[in-house]
Order: structure tokens, then C-alpha cells, then sequence
């Protein structure tokens, strides 16, 4: 077979053996398995599938070229251009699509007595990131779609050990897609259209593999409380978070930024920037701006507006009285003056000078930075203030002498 010839082995066992080989990495099942696919030819159900397809169609950003040939084709044109080049059978593959790099493969194994999951995940979230039920442009119609995005996906195969009634293989299938959205929770991924954490992108797809074998009593449940659900969970959950980690370098670190933590709402440099200028005079304003970098990741300010950041959340979606919004903004701007100046007696005064007089969120966004602002000036202003006593004590002493 001229993929083996050309292809580095990963993974092999007696089971399957997971190949790479230039944009593709293929399970080749060496068994039979039940395969449960999103696959747009040989998807749903199936039997009698060999090779779980995952290949990078395009480029993530800018690749027309092969966006538009992807759009001119049908899916089954698709489907044997893949299989032709692979030389392989086409209808013994389900095939799924990404921009992300397949070398930035995620891999993890779960194991319980005799039970093993295996978890192979692709994921980039950069450009496609969406919370489940967020506003599309897009709609299918009888002549198709007028464009495919495949700017960000997480494709994800799991192949287990053991065989599963249908029903314990659709159970599994929500247990996969819950701990791939873990994973984004785990990063607090936002989402790219709306002021929401994402919990998966607009083109995920999946392939579930599960043993055949009459002579062993299929698996009844998936479920959570069930080990085969605890091992679902916790492959694909480490698995996407390794391949977030090659794909997007996105790791818990990267999360520790005012930005990262506040982007969702609006709050960015710029913003940052622009009202660190309206409250400070500009030799302060300056000096800040240029440090902004370590204003950002300062970590006593980003659980500060990791704070801010989940009260919104529970403003927009009711959990708190839209009534008291204005007032618990503020105490956690003044939190946030706090955090910067290092100053917690001044909480008080930080309060008085952080009066929202608006309730949309630009404003809010605004105030978080005016509370950044009047820290920044408290701290240098209490330096100011400590270098300066011990030099009043030194000159008074000397005036006694004379």
C-alpha cells in the first residue's frame, strides 16, 4: 500500500496502527470495528470502514485556492480525490477535514483494567471559535451552501477497545463532545463572535471507533458515572489540550492576561491604551503604555479581571439583578485599582472615583481601565510618598545641628 510505503507509524497495536504521512494522519483499523462519524460520505453508522481520515484540506488563513476547489466539488468528488491520492479504497474511509497542522497531533490513552481509549485530536481555535446556539450567517439550502469555513476546527477520533450497543456509542459520542468543550473551558477560549466562552468552532467533526466482536457482550452505557465515560472524557480532554498547545501555543499561561481574560468583552491594547491616556497626565500616561506589557500580565490584576470578566458573564445572563450592575462593577474596578497600586487602604477612595454613568459595555470596558489609570497613578504616587518622608526626617534633623 503506497501510504505505508510513504508514512511514519505513530502508534500500532494489534488493533489499529495510526500513520502519518504529509497532510494526513490515518487510523488503519486492522480489526473490525462500529464507526460513528460526522463524515459527509460514509458518516452516521457503519460497519465495514477501515481508514479514519484526518488531513489538512487548506491553509488556515488565505487559502483560497483550495478553499474554492473544496466548495466546487461534491462531497463524493472529495471523498475519491482523498482516496485517490492515498490509494486506498474510498468507500472504506471516513474522512474528516482541517486547517490545522497535522503535525500538531494530540494523543492520549485512558486505561482501566481491560478498557483502553485512545483520543487523536487536531484543534485550532483562533479564527472559528463559536458557543453552541452563537448567530451564523450561514444556512444550508437544496443547492448547497454558498461558503464553508474551515478556519478552526477541532477533529477528534477516539477508538475503543471494547464493543458498545449503538445506544453506548451515541452516549459516548456526547461524553467526547462535552470533554472537547471542557478543554475550551479549561482555557476560558472565547468565542470569536459574540461575548461568550466558545464551546467548540462552527466545523468540528468526529470519528468513534468501537471494537466488533460477538464473542465478547457488548457495553451498555457511556455514561459519566461509568468508567468507559470517565475515559472518553479525560483522552479527548488532554488530547485537545495538547493539540491547542502545538496548534494555537495556547496554553493555562497564555490565559494569564488582562486582554485574554476582558478580549471578549472589547478590552484589548488599545482600549487599555486609550484610557490610561484619558486619566493619567502624559508623562504617567506615557511611562505606563510603555510598560504595558507587564501592566497585563501582572497576576494580582488578572484575577482581578478574570473577577470583572465573570460578572459580566453573570449580568448578561441573569444570574445576578440587572439593577445592581452598576454597583458591583465598581467594587471590582476598585479591586482592580487595588491590584495595580498595591495600595488595599485606598480601596475606598478607588470607589469613589470609579462612578459608572453607563450601562453598555463599552463603558464597562472603560471603567476597567480608568481603574487601571488611578492604580497605576496611587502606586508611584505612594512611592513618591515613602521616599520622601525618610528625606523630610533626614532634613530636619540637620536643622537642629545648625
Amino acid at each position: 500500500m503506497a501510504l505505508r510505503q510513504n508514512a511514519t507509524t505513530l502508534f500500532s497495536n494489534d488493533r489499529f496502527d495510526v500513520l502519518r504521512s504529509e497532510r494526513f494522519v490515518v487510523v488503519d483499523l486492522k480489526k473490525p470495528h462500529q464507526v460513528l462519524s460526522t463524515a459527509r460520505v460514509n458518516g452516521g453508522e457503519q460497519q465495514g470502514l477501515r481508514y479514519l481520515v484526518n488531513h489538512q484540506s487548506m491553509e488556515a488563513k488565505a487559502d483560497n485556492h483550495q478553499l474554492m476547489k473544496i466548495i466546487n466539488q461534491t462531497a463524493e468528488q472529495y471523498l475519491q480525490d482523498i482516496a485517490t491520492e492515498l490509494q486506498l479504497p474510498a468507500e472504506q474511509i471516513a474522512l474528516m477535514g482541517t486547517a490545522a497542522n497535522v503535525r500538531n497531533l494530540g494523543h492520549s490513552r485512558q486505561r482501566f483494567k481491560g478498557l483502553e481509549v485512545d483520543a487523536f485530536v487536531t484543534a485550532g481555535v483562533k479564527g472559528n471559535a463559536l458557543r453552541a446556539g452563537d448567530p451564523t450567517r450561514w444556512y444550508e439550502t437544496d443547492s448547497g451552501n454558498k461558503r464553508v469555513d474551515y478556519h478552526g476546527t477541532i477533529n477528534t477520533i477516539v477508538v475503543i477497545n471494547q464493543p458498545l450497543t449503538a445506544g453506548a456509542q451515541a452516549k459516548a459520542a456526547m461524553i467526547m463532545v462535552e470533554a472537547k468543550s471542557a478543554a475550551l473551558a479549561e482555557l476560558s477560549v472565547p468565542s470569536t463572535v459574540s461575548p461568550h466562552l466558545a464551546t467548540g468552532t462552527g466545523t468540528d467533526q468526529f470519528i468513534l471507533a468501537s471494537l466488533t466482536d460477538n464473542r465478547r457482550p457488548s457495553l451498555q452505557s457511556a455514561s459519566g458515572h461509568l468508567k468507559l465515560g470517565e475515559l472518553i472524557g479525560t483522552a479527548v480532554r488532554l488530547a485537545t489540550l495538547e493539540a491547542l498547545r502545538w496548534q494555537n501555543r495556547l496554553t493555562a499561561n497564555d490565559t494569564a492576561t488582562v486582554e485574554y481574560a476582558l478580549g471578549r468583552f472589547g478590552l484589548n491594547d488599545q482600549t487599555l491604551q486609550a484610557g490610561i491616556a484619558t486619566y493619567l497626565p502624559k508623562p504617567q500616561a506615557l511611562l505606563a503604555n510603555q510598560n504595558l506589557d507587564s501592566i497585563q500580565s501582572d497576576p494580582r490584576l488578572v484575577a482581578a479581571a478574570y473577577s470583572y470578566a465573570a460578572l459580566l458573564d453573570r449580568i448578561q445572563y441573569q444570574g445576578l439583578p440587572l439593577s445592581i450592575r452598576n454597583e458591583v462593577l465598581r467594587d471590582q474596578a476598585a479591586q482592580a485599582a487595588v491590584a495595580v497600586s498595591g495600595q488595599a487602604a485606598q480601596w475606598h477612595m478607588f470607589w469613589q472615583q470609579l462612578n459608572p454613568r453607563s450601562s453598555d459595555m463599552d463603558a464597562a470596558v472603560a471603567l476597567f481601565a480608568k481603574a487601571v489609570a488611578l492604580g497605576w497613578q496611587a502606586k508611584w504616587q505612594a512611592t513618591e510618598h515613602t521616599m520622601a518622608q525618610p528625606l523630610a526626617k533626614t532634613r530636619s534633623r540637620a536643622a537642629g545641628h545648625d
